[in-house]
């Protein structure tokens, strides 16, 4: 019996070995290829979030200025220049591993923030190197790999750098004024990838394009070469080869990240490698030395057992009339009489009949309770005919059980969803098994709501679908809780116009889509010229239902497609977007809507003043603007702002109920201001900028 038993488990274990082996190395390979690839794709995205950062740099208008700017400045005007630039740039260091952001003009002045306030210590040569490659270079950002650091003041003495050209913005010809440079960390990276554990002996590297260590265990490796001969097999996207290195054999494996030439390397003992198959081997012995004391009891236990079959059904039988039988208690299996093991088999089965009979009675009560839980349920045959649904399905769709029972679940459906929406639904059913996201569904009522919705299909044996089942909750107060949060965040309480909040970021998508387009966009600063005496004699309640309609009134003068907000007080702002890109034609479009306001303002207010114990009061109240205006292109937010109210305390000096146009001397043509034609009273003042 030992011969039969073992003899065959040696035979596969001699021939399959080394087949295991072999998959077992070609596995770990492709392991350490996707770690390395995981790596290779964080080297990414930190690069790219450098890239990010300066293309924003070198959009920014106020460091295009400075070192566009020609001639010698005195000590204190550089170092004011400095100090504003400083703070410019302190608004874009806070990118985790950044080291430094430095700005080098031409002549070779210096604006920097990072680590270290000292800047005196320059390394001008690196500078200077970094200032011709980048100046000579095409691609919008540079990469020079690892370098020390061109401020030899820092703490930081290697660096990944990166720069970038900045040209003159007015200039038609690309004119270099000056250099961006992006100190990372090295140390920001190295504490990345020291973490990472490749195995005893095993370790990774990280070369640039100059062959030089961007990251390496032994952190005094940083910026050195790497052997030339090992730089020779770095070719291609990605490979694995056998190798010996530093007497031993190693797996070296790299990753390749084009656009830099850089290149993620790990080393690899084979011994490393190899480690799971060697416990496969000792398992395998193990398991070899457990089958012939198994096979050995099993002989005793054969030699033993006659009668003591008869013996446990016996005691079995009396434990089963008392209730002191375990569900999970079973004979065991005898070799015995062919009588015997014949009564032990229908004793076992007699015992797992009443088990399962038991689990079945257990299993519908918990079902029966499950299914009445404050979650909504319903179950449909595969063709999803609705079979069975529970209370709380119909308090949260409004449809009895007997209404849906029989009936297609599309009954719930809300036609706010296309076909794509369904059609990913089934998909995701058909390949995990289930699917579970937020619907909107339709009630009794047909009133629509939101519903956090799961799909599960029920499979038998073969697999095929039987039946799904679904459970749904009503989100509607929780999407009405986050509609109010929203609304309380953006706007005013009192008219319900967005507030400043809301009225900024309306105000910059529209600066970028006139930069896009090149159509001009209006401002209008509106201040209320009699509101004051109104609060005074009557009470702010008064004044708030003055404010309410002055909210309408603005409203129905403009498009849906413009904004209007409270500002505070008894201010408000109005935005008018999409005009024409030719100037004197959108100041004519301004002027008709402003008059149109000014007219709907000044009209007689009535308001109806409540007084205790008897009916509203009502106050005539006589209440005109004043109304600053200016035109935008692509301007700054708060400039836009800062023209709009001078505009308007203008028109306030000029006797109120005015309208002002302001003009900033056309320095550069988006702030400006024109005579439009005269619809009503207006003061077409020229506010110097």
């Amino acid at each position: 019996m030992l011969a039969i038993s073992v003899l065959p488990l040696l035979v596969f274990q001699l021939f399959s070995y080394g087949s295991v082996r072999h998959t077992v190395f070609d596995e770990a390979v492709r392991n350490n290829l996707l770690l390395l690839s995981n790596q290779r794709d964080y080297l990414n995205l930190q690069m790219e979030q450098i890239n990010g950062l300066a293309t924003n740099l070198g959009s920014v208008d106020a460091i295009n200025q400075v070192l566009s700017a020609s001639g010698n400045q005195s000590s204190y005007d550089l170092l004011a220049t400095k100090a504003r630039i400083g703070y410019v740039l302190s608004g874009y260091s806070n990118l985790k591993g950044l080291v430094s952001i430095d700005l080098f003009t031409l002549n070779g002045t210096q604006y920097h923030v990072g680590d270290t306030l000292n800047i005196d210590s320059v390394r001008s040569e690196l500078r200077d190197q970094l200032m011709q490659k980048t100046l000579g270079a095409t691609q919008q950002l540079m990469w020079h790999g690892v370098e020390d650091n061109v401020n030899a003041s820092s703490s930081n003495k290697k660096v990944i750098v990166a720069t970038k050209t900045i040209n003159r913005a007015d200039a038609r010809s690309a004119e270099h004024v000056g250099m961006l440079v992006i100190n990372f960390s090295t140390d920001y990276l190295y504490r990345h990838f020291s973490q990472l554990d490749l195995g005893k002996g095993a370790y990774l590297m990280v070369i640039d394009a100059q062959n030089r260590l961007i990251y390496h265990p032994t952190k005094n490796f940083i910026g050195q070469f790497v052997e030339k001969d090992l730089g020779n097999f770095l070719k291609g996207d990605t490979g694995s080869l056998e190798m010996r290195l530093d007497n031993r054999d190693v797996v070296f494996s790299y990753s390749h990240i084009p656009d830099k030439n850089w290149y993620v390397v790990s080393v690899v003992p084979y011994g490393t490698l190899m480690s799971s198959i060697q416990s496969v081997e000792r398992i395998g012995i193990a398991l070899l030395s457990l089958i012939f004391l198994l096979i050995a009891l099993f002989i005793r236990a054969y030699l033993q057992r006659v009668v003591m079959p008869i013996r446990a059904i016996s005691e079995g039988f009396r434990l089963f009339q008392s209730n002191g039988l375990d569900e999970h208690w079973r004979l065991g299996k005898f070799r015995t009489l062919q009588e015997i093991s014949d009564l032990v088999n229908w004793f076992n089965s007699f015992l797992d009949m009443m088990a399962v009979h038991h689990r079945a009675q257990t299993d519908l009560r918990i079902a029966a309770t499950a299914f009445e839980s404050q979650e909504g349920m319903l179950i449909t045959d595969a063709d999803c005919v609705i079979l069975r649904v529970n209370h709380a399905f119909s308090a949260i769709t409004g449809y009895s059980a007997e209404e849906v029972v029989g009936k297609k679940v599309s009954i719930l459906k809300s036609e706010r969803h296309n076909r794509e929406f369904y059609a990913a639904i089934w998909e995701s059913i058909n390949q995990n098994g289930g699917w579970q996201g937020e619907i909107w569904n339709r009630r009794k009522n047909g009133e629509m709501y939101p519903e956090w919705l799961t799909i599960t299909a029920v499979k038998d044996n073969e697999g095929g679908v039987t039946h799904y089942v679904g459970t749904k909750t009503d989100i509607s107060p929780r999407k009405a809780a986050e509609e109010e949060i929203r609304h309380l965040a953006f706007y005013d309480t009192l008219t319900h116009l967005p507030n400043r909040r809301l009225l900024h970021d309306r105000l910059l998508r529209t600066i970028a889509s006139n930069h896009r387009s090149g159509n001009y966009s209006a401002l209008m600063f509106l201040d209320m010229d009699n509101f004051k005496p109104l609060n005074d004699q009557y009470g702010h309640d008064v004044g708030d239902l003055l404010l309410i309609e002055v909210a309408r009134r603005i409203e129905s003068c403009i498009r849906d497609t413009d904004t209007v907000a409270r500002f505070g007080g008894d201010e408000f702002v109005v935005m008018i977007g999409e005009l024409v890109a030719e100037k004197t034609a959108a100041l004519m479009q301004v002027e008709i809507v402003a008059e149109k306001i000014r007219i709907s303002l000044a009209e007689t207010y009535r308001l109806g003043r409540p007084v205790q114990g008897s009916e509203n009061t009502i106050v005539e109240h006589h209440c005109s603007s004043s109304i600053g205006v200016v035109l935008f292109l692509d301007n700054s937010l708060d400039e836009i702002l800062k023209c709009a109210d001078i505009a308007m305390y203008r028109a306030k000096d000029a006797g109120r109920n005015m309208i002002s146009y302001y003009d900033k001397g056309n320095e550069n043509g988006n702030l400006i201001m024109a005579e439009p034609p005269v619809i009503g009273p207006v003061a077409a003042e020229s506010v110097a900028g």
